[in-house]
């Protein structure tokens, strides 16, 4: 892809209206002077990259085939300032903490090397950190979608799709595994307040698909029922782990779990299986074809979207 390839394609992402604006900016920008454009939120490189801001910057002319050509020993050293200036500017954006909040989610939970949850309450394991939001909701109220007598219904934190969300009962039930017959009612109600959820989403917004289901093997310990949209446009799909774990089989649907508590009074399935399965090809979900990578696979998931 050229240049001119790659930013066309960012400008169509970006929008008609939009881009027009850019353009009245930059003829007046100083030549090697960075400008931050802020991306509008109804355009398609906000909505499907999360893209709050780039960086306009003004360099050399060096098509022939445009008026005022530079010369070419001038435009080089020209955008060789340009480029030192883009990384200089991403520097600033490094050592200014203001900037950073910008992008920086509220009242997030910081984890460390040591992947401990720092909250008011003290140091929380990693993996419990979902009992955060059940036992100090207060504290994230910003992640918080909606809380019920039973359940709390929170944003993911790494959302792996436009919109994820994860309902939890605030009974203390640790995962599917320590789930017996007494709780399929617990789990029918978890499935109707999903229903709840899609439509509200639906109604504000375009119409998306969603599932919902359980993790085979869990990250979290807290139980827990993802709601996501199968779009699966997010920044924070990165591995074939992540794309699995919502793709395959590795999925479970909670009739499923239903009935494995219908039937074994627990959830009986072999997990060395599922281990298996998250190495799997990548595989669409929507048109079955493999890809050989995540950006190959995160490319074409933009073709579903667009078309």
């Amino acid at each position: 892809m050229s240049c001119t390839d790659f930013s066309q394609k960012i400008q169509k992402l970006i929008g008609t209206d939009s881009i027009e604006k850019v353009k009245e900016q930059n003829k007046s920008a100083t030549p090697n002077t960075c400008y931050f454009i802020d991306i509008p939120k109804n355009s398609k490189l906000y909505s499907l990259n999360k893209v709050k801001k780039i960086i306009l910057i003004n360099t050399p002319n060096m098509n022939p085939q445009r008026p005022n050509q530079v010369e070419e020993d001038k435009a080089l050293i020209e955008l060789k300032n340009s480029f030192n200036n883009v990384f200089k500017e991403f520097i600033n954006i490094v050592n200014n903490n203001k900037f950073l909040n910008y992008f920086k989610k509220p009242n997030s939970i910081e984890t460390n090397t040591n992947k401990k949850i720092e909250s008011k309450t003290g140091n929380t394991s990693w993996s419990d950190g979902l009992l955060l939001y059940v036992r100090h909701p207060e504290q994230y109220k910003s992640s918080i979608y909606k809380s019920f007598d039973k359940f709390i219904v929170i944003y993911d934190k790494y959302p792996k799709a436009k919109y994820h969300l994860l309902i939890i009962p605030k009974e203390n039930i640790k995962n599917i595994y320590h789930l017996n017959k007494s709780h399929i009612p617990l789990i029918k109600e978890m499935i109707n307040l999903s229903k709840e959820i899609v439509n509200e989403l639906n109604s504000k917004n375009e119409k998306y698909e969603f599932q919902i289901g359980f993790h085979a093997i869990p990250s979290m310990n807290q139980i827990h029922m993802h709601v996501i949209s199968t779009d699966f446009i997010s920044p924070y799909l990165k591995t074939k782990k992540h794309w699995n774990s919502f793709t395959s089989e590795f999925f479970l649907k909670p009739s499923f779990i239903i009935k494995q508590l219908e039937e074994n009074d627990r959830v009986n399935i072999d997990k060395s299986h599922f281990e298996i399965v998250l190495k799997k090809a990548l595989i669409c979900h929507k048109c079955k074809q493999e890809l050989k990578n995540m950006p190959t696979l995160k490319a074409h998931l933009n073709t579903h979207i667009s078309n």
